[in-house]
């Protein structure tokens, strides 16, 4: 098992990933959601941001990177840290790339 490139709290490592979900999380998280699937982003995955979307795109990377699930730390990740999880989801995406 692997670990995440960064970690949660490192948003400035990638500062513009952190201005475009500080302003327009929805918009980074449709990107992000697009990544993580392999696939062109379309307008509605914005349409899905929440908690809810983001917990299974954090299951979905982890998984693809062979990072270890762990459920109950994803849920309260997606959930207290919304913002630097959708950062960090974004940074994995882009190293891994």
């Amino acid at each position: 098992m692997s670990d995440w490139s960064t970690g949660l709290c490192g948003c400035f490592e990638d500062f513009g990933i952190c201005i475009l979900t500080w302003f327009l999380p929805c918009v980074q998280s449709a990107y992000n959601k697009s990544k993580a699937d392999g696939r062109d982003c379309h307008c509605c995955d914005g349409c899905c941001y929440g908690i809810v979307s983001e917990y299974f795109t954090r299951t979905q990377i982890k998984a693809k990177y062979g990072i270890a699930q762990d459920p109950c730390n994803d849920c309260c990740t997606v959930f207290w840290c919304m913002h630097c999880a959708t950062c960090q989801h974004g940074r994995q995406l882009k190293d891994s790339a």
